[in-house]
């Protein structure tokens, strides 16, 4: 197998937190001219990354996809629970993390920086519409809360009880430990159980690893 994308990239982390829970041996290529190179068509029709070869001239390409993939072809160890009612609340929270979560984060992000020749550099301010990041900024506060209020008396996101490490864990990982760190968003003073969240999953050695 091959894993094609940028190593910065949040679904590609995603991706790359399976593969080393899993220890599944991945050849990794740091895909960044993809847009110009045509044969990322050809594997990723909608130009999406991260893209997992599993075979000549089969690719898979949305990360959501590619983490049930590496679940159902190496079940151990395993990251979805066994109940379908429990595997369907894994896959909400993945939802959460991908389809709201991860756009009102984003949109905090390019109010505050863009990508320069150096790389990624703090935005002038004047150049931004002020009324606009201010309800970006309450938008991604508003999902933290849904997030914090969730995890009450819960170690882990989903599963029974409180909870077990599953794919919902591993979605929201690299937004928490990667874009809202980035942001430095009030999540330590406000938001203790995110805050006990992260220490737990900041002492597997993956996640070590990829945000170090």
């Amino acid at each position: 197998m091959k894993l094609y994308g940028s190593a910065r990239s949040p679904y590609v982390r995603k991706v790359r937190i399976v593969l080393g829970e899993k220890k599944i041996a991945c050849d990794f290529d740091e895909y960044e001219n993809r847009k110009d190179d045509p044969r990322y068509v050809q594997m990723s029709p909608y130009k999406l990354i991260p893209i997992l070869e599993i075979g000549p001239g089969t690719f898979l390409y949305e990360s959501t996809v590619i983490n049930e993939y590496l679940e159902e072809t190496h079940p151990s160890p395993k990251l979805m629970p066994d109940d379908p009612k429990d595997r369907a609340v894994v896959r909400l929270w993945e939802d959460f993390a991908d389809a709201h979560l991860a756009p009102a984060l984003v949109a905090v992000f390019r109010d505050r920086f863009e990508f320069g020749p150096a790389g990624i550099v703090p935005k002038d301010q004047s150049k931004v519409d002020q009324i606009a990041a201010k309800e970006h900024l309450a938008a991604a506060e508003s999902e933290l809360d849904r997030l914090e209020k969730h995890l009450a008396h819960r170690d882990y996101v989903a599963g029974p009880g409180k909870g077990s490490y599953t794919l919902a864990d591993v979605t929201l990982a690299p937004f928490l430990f990667g874009t809202a760190s980035r942001l430095k968003l009030d999540i330590t003073d406000q938001r203790p159980n995110i805050t006990g969240w992260i220490n737990r999953i900041g002492e597997r050695r993956i996640i070590q690893e990829i945000f170090r």
